[in-house]
């Protein structure tokens, strides 16, 4: 955490719902040796073991609630007029799933009318031209690949044909600029869209699933 202050450098969720997880994980474990003192069982092995998990618990809880507090965001230096990046970037992570980041914006509309200038910039790898580029760059790579088998079952099915002739004298033209149509394969927009976004998509699939997952099985839990 310390290293994070120092180079400026920004955690992800992880952190957060590690601590928070093994917080609820000790709970259980501080009720029961709870329960034990108040019957006043008294046993040297009982305080021991009862002093390691409160230590524990408190740890792990000092730890989640350091987690939940935002680093402070040292803007990078940028030109006079350009806007500054959207604090979703670099808050913490109970401000990301509020949205309490903001709260800035909605006061300062309150007060007088925004504008353009008063808008957040988005990070460039949420921009259009980046995801464009992301986007054509995978196009190119499934027309590359799709190029490269039609040449080559051009080429097989040529070579079959031409088997019996004279390799060095009649040799066959084939017109790599032009493949058969029957060899061609229509490039699909979607397949192109998930191979750029596909660690997003498995994410928030992930997500999904777990969400759904608690919803079917919280109230036999319960």
């Amino acid at each position: 955490m310390n290293y994070d202050r120092l180079k400026s450098v920004y955690s992800s969720g992880l952190l957060f719902v590690f601590w928070l997880v093994v917080s609820l994980v000790i709970v259980p474990n501080v009720i029961v040796y709870s329960v034990n003192f108040q019957q006043q069982i008294k046993s040297t092995k009982l305080w021991t073991e009862a002093a390691c998990i409160w230590l524990h618990f408190i740890v792990a809880l000092g730890s989640f609630i350091a987690n939940c507090f935002a680093e402070k965001y040292i803007p990078i230096e940028t030109i006079s007029d350009e806007r500054p990046i959207v604090p979703e970037v670099y808050v913490s992570f109970p401000s990301r799933i509020f949205c309490t980041w903001v709260t800035s914006l909605i006061l300062r509309g309150y007060k007088k009318p925004l504008t353009e200038n008063d808008c957040w910039q988005l990070p460039i790898s949420e921009r259009t031209v980046t995801v464009a580029h992301q986007v054509q760059n995978c196009m190119k790579g499934i027309n590359t690949r799709t190029t490269n088998i039609s040449y080559e079952n051009i080429s097989i099915a040529n070579r079959t044909e031409d088997e019996n002739r004279n390799s060095l004298n009649d040799l066959p033209l084939i017109d790599i600029k032009k493949p058969l149509s029957k060899y061609q394969k229509k490039t699909i927009f979607w397949h192109a869209l998930f191979g750029a976004f596909i660690d997003k998509i498995i994410a928030g699939g992930l997500i999904k699933f777990v969400h759904d997952l608690f919803q079917l099985t919280g109230p036999l839990i319960l």
